[in-house]
């Protein structure tokens, strides 16, 4: 994902996507969504990097007809600062408000089961925050469908006090 974020190897993208269709895919139930929406950068990480890795990946899944793919229904206020490094409540800080829906998209969410896509999940912050925007707009129900996951931290033992 590393390779495909900053060294703009798009070919990863098919990659991810073809394993996507292959292992995720059939497992997912599909029947209510309506429209998939890739989690999306701001105007100025999407010009720094040139594309939205979450929508490159999106674009290239096999949908049923049924499901509409927006690339540009939601959109995100640029932050200076770097969620990598975060831990979950400094995300869930610095996420707040950091999404909108772009008002011509509005009425393709009205009452419709939404797909939220991303590439990477890490405490679920970014998802939890786009969720409850879509919901409080009048979304019916709201699905994560994340490509990788981080590792929790592991948790300290103390092996003096067992």
């Amino acid at each position: 994902m590393h390779q495909l974020k900053y060294q703009r190897r798009l070919a990863i993208a098919d990659a991810l996507a073809f394993g996507w269709n292959r292992l995720a895919l059939p497992h997912l139930n599909t029947s209510e969504a309506a429209v998939l929406l890739p989690v999306p950068l701001s105007i100025q990480k999407l010009n720094q990097r040139g594309f939205n890795q979450s929508w490159e990946i999106a674009r290239r899944i096999r949908l049923p007809p049924s499901i509409e793919p927006l690339a540009n229904a939601l959109g995100r206020h640029h932050s200076d600062a770097n969620q990598v490094e975060n831990n979950r409540l400094d995300r869930q800080t610095a996420l707040r408000h950091a999404f909108y829906i772009h008002p011509e998209a509005l009425p393709k969410i009205h009452n419709k089961s939404i797909i939220v896509f991303d590439d990477v999940m890490t405490t679920g912050s970014t998802l939890q925050e786009i969720a409850t925007l879509l919901k409080d707009n009048g979304a019916r129900s709201v699905v994560n469908w994340v490509v990788l996951r981080t590792l929790r931290p592991q948790t300290q033992i103390d092996l003096r006090n067992p």
